[in-house]
C-alpha cells in the first residue's frame, strides 16, 4: 500500500513519482516508504507515531 498523503517541498503541480523531490509523507506503518526521494525527507507513521528520515547516501529510512 502506498502512502496515504504527501506534502511535497518542490515546485507544483505534485509530481507523478517523487524522484529528485524531498518530501514530507504520512502514512501508516504498513505503508511502502519510497527510496527516489532526496536526502532529509520525512516520513510520519501516523498509527506508531514513529518518525524516518531518509539518508540518501545509504538509501535507507533512519528513525528518528
Amino acid at each position: 500500500m502506498a502512502a496515504t498523503l504527501v506534502d511535497y517541498i518542490g515546485p507544483a503541480p505534485l509530481p507523478d513519482s517523487y524522484n529528485g523531490f524531498r518530501v514530507k509523507i504520512h502514512g501508516l506503518h504498513t505503508d511502502t516508504k519510497p527510496t527516489n526521494v532526496k536526502n532529509g525527507s520525512g516520513f510520519y507513521e501516523m498509527d506508531t507515531g514513529d518518525y524516518y528520515m531518509f539518508d540518501e547516501q545509504n538509501s535507507q529510512w533512519r528513525k528518528q
